[in-house]
């Protein structure tokens, strides 16, 4: 029976969520802080892999948040898989007067796919990017601006032999979110100072008599664009009413 690669990954991760019951408690980062935010209750967890520690502790640029990860997939036996499935989430909170305008996360790594094995021996990689807001301009919403994306691989997220024949071939991921534009879409008018994330991150590698290998080899991370000294309502209020009394007085004169 045929099954595509999407469906396959779909399968694969029901059958790890009936099975895989007992799992380790998740690894807390803590809070990390940048130049404009502060990363909080930072965690990663995975369902294949309880308890390993797959992305590692972050470190922060500027208000990147970086990460040494230890993510890898491989199969060398006819008719084996395996599946490395990592979960990061956490906040973002805006500080000194900024705003979180957009939210991109980046990733590298490289496959290899060797001997004499057929389209059955691939690689492959999959992300989706969760990120709701919860706080604009300050203020807690009642409910959350849910928005999910998936990321962006190239060259694909798909390789398989004979086509792909290699040793350490790179790839990228890509996802940028425009968080202005999340908000627009769910009917608010403001600017983000708080946003809830959660990426999931698989990696999968089968054989069917060839080698196939798959790993992430650095994370950029988080690359948070802000927007600083933006004045706070009631400020702008003071200002326009300046404005306008400045206008009056030029038509008395």
């Amino acid at each position: 029976v045929h099954m595509s690669h999407k469906m396959l990954v779909a399968f694969l991760v029901l059958t790890l969520g009936i099975a895989g019951t007992a799992l380790a408690a998740p690894i807390s980062y803590g809070n990390v802080s940048g130049d404009s935010v502060v990363y909080q209750q930072l965690f990663e967890d995975s369902s294949t892999d309880p308890g390993a520690t797959l992305y590692g502790a972050p470190t922060v640029s500027g208000d990147a948040l970086l990460f040494n990860p230890s993510f890898s997939a491989s199969a060398s036996v006819a008719g084996t898989s395996d599946m490395t499935d990592g979960q990061l989430s956490g906040y973002i909170h805006a500080t000194n007067n900024s705003r979180i305008e957009s939210v991109v996360f980046q990733e590298y790594g490289d496959f290899s796919l060797i001997g004499a094995g057929g389209a059955g021996t691939y690689t492959m990689i999959a992300a989706t990017f969760h990120v709701n807001v919860i706080q604009i301009d300050g203020a807690d919403l009642t409910i959350p601006i849910y928005h999910t994306q998936s990321m962006t691989f190239a060259p694909g997220s798909f390789w398989s032999l004979p086509a792909d024949m290699g040793l350490g071939t790179p790839f990228s991921g890509a996802v940028y979110i425009d968080v202005n534009q999340v908000i627009i879409d769910g009917g608010y008018i403001g600017k983000a100072t708080k946003v809830q994330f959660s990426l999931d991150n698989i990696l999968v590698a089968a054989s069917d008599g060839g080698i196939a290998t798959i790993a992430k080899k650095a994370l950029n991370g988080f690359a948070v664009t802000t927007a600083t000294d933006i004045p706070e309502p009631a400020t702008i209020s003071v200002m326009a009413c300046g404005a306008l009394a400045l206008v009056r007085r030029r038509r008395r004169a």
